[in-house]
């Protein structure tokens, strides 16, 4: 900058603090609206029906389980209104846009999913989006034994409920991980 220690015009160091801009400040143009990240904890969620990108028919009722499963254990959240699974079947075989689907359902987020079985190896993409802006806040690719699937699960509806900003209790917090069955052959 050219700037000089002694006589600085732009930048002014402080001791033991850091810098300090001297330079003259003006506004030109328009002000850039900064993206808003969630003043305020999202208190409503729909889980769409879990797509079964393999296209195996099979697969489905893994699709369908991972989407109950997730529903079940978020719906445990007392501060969280989650839609019914019901409510979402409509979605089952769409490509539905997860805004248009939120806004329809009247929710603040939606969680999407994607799942692939190749023999052994259970594949699920996932990814929370904010229904008024369509960021994704948060999204995670599981690849794991399909011996893994109540885990996997878990883990997904854990993550979710961490990037929700919803104080929880360690009660509440055992709620998301509590399974009916540790059986995966019986899931």
């Amino acid at each position: 900058l050219g700037d000089s220690a002694g006589n600085p015009r732009f930048v002014e160091t402080l001791a033991r603090r850091g810098y300090r801009l001297t330079a003259p400040v003006s506004v030109v143009g328009e002000p850039i609206a900064r993206p808003r990240r969630f003043p305020r904890a999202i208190d409503s969620l729909a889980v769409l029906p879990f797509e079964n990108a393999g296209g195996d028919p099979g697969v489905e009722y893994l699709s369908d389980g991972i989407t109950e499963g997730i529903i079940n254990s978020l719906s445990q959240l007392p501060h969280l209104r989650v839609m019914a699974r019901s409510a979402v079947l409509r979605y089952r075989g769409q490509r539905a846009d997860p805004q248009t689907a939120g806004r329809d359902l009247n929710v603040c987020a939606v969680v999407t999913g994607r799942v692939v079985q190749r023999e052994d190896l259970l594949t699920v993409g996932t990814e929370l989006v904010e229904v008024a802006t369509g960021w994704q806040l948060w999204g995670q690719q599981y690849s794991r034994k399909l011996s893994d699937i109540l885990i996997v699960q878990e883990e997904i509806a854990r993550e979710i409920s961490g990037k929700l900003r919803l104080k929880l209790s360690g009660e509440e917090k055992k709620r998301i991980g509590r399974r009916d069955t540790d059986n995966a052959e019986a899931y």
